[in-house]
Order: C-alpha cells, then sequence, then structure tokens
C-alpha cells in the first residue's frame, strides 16, 4: 500500500474496471469525481478521498480506505463481496435477494458467515 496512488490506477486495483485503460476512458469521459470535482487520471487519490463512479448503468459512491496500486484476487475480491453483502443482510440488503444471489453463485451462506 502506498500513500497515494493515480485514480486510474485505483479504479483498475480496486477491481471496477477490467483493464486501466479502461478506468483511464472513464476517468476522462467525466465518469469519476473524487471529493465532488471532476479530475483528471493523473489525480492521486489518498485514505479517506471520497470517490464517485459510474459503471454501466451503476452508480457507485466509496470512500477510500488504502491507496492501493496493486490489483489482488478475484477470488478474495469476491469472496469479501460476498460477506460484506451477508454481513448487511436484512440492513442495507434484502435478505431474500442476497439469499437469491448466493442461490445463483452457488455460494453456501454459512461458509461466508451467515447464520
Amino acid at each position: 500500500m502506498t500513500g497515494s496512488v493515480r485514480i486510474d490506477k485505483w479504479l483498475w486495483a480496486a477491481r471496477f474496471f477490467k483493464t486501466r485503460a479502461a478506468a483511464t476512458e472513464a476517468v476522462l469521459g467525466g465518469r469519476v469525481r473524487v471529493n465532488g470535482e471532476r479530475v483528471k487520471p493523473a489525480k492521486h487519490v489518498h485514505a479517506a478521498d471520497i470517490v464517485e463512479v459510474r459503471v454501466g448503468e451503476v452508480d457507485w459512491t466509496i470512500t477510500v480506505l488504502e491507496a492501493a496500486d496493486k490489483r489482488g484476487s478475484a477470488r478474495v475480491a469476491a469472496a469479501d463481496a460476498m460477506t460484506e453483502l451477508v454481513r448487511c443482510a436484512g440492513t442495507q440488503f434484502d435478505p431474500e435477494v442476497v439469499g437469491a444471489l448466493a442461490a445463483e453463485l452457488g455460494v453456501e451462506l454459512q461458509a461466508v458467515g451467515a447464520a
């Protein structure tokens, strides 16, 4: 982890885009804001920055926890995402939808910490 990293590289490392070129294109296309402002690909992000990004039809608002510049394992990222969905089921996510997604993905909810 580093103290700061370019927004295009961070978006790629955080798996919002499959390639860094796609992340750069999104930034240049105005689909990314940092702390409410439109930015260029060379803009550095730091922990606690607020990143708004549009991927397809989905709008994300993310608080940067760490300025990672290396892309992690897709398997670990998917497991972490499912764990977070299960953790927030009933408060932020509909438990039935989380269960249906888990079933579609072939994931046992007990394996990711569901009661």
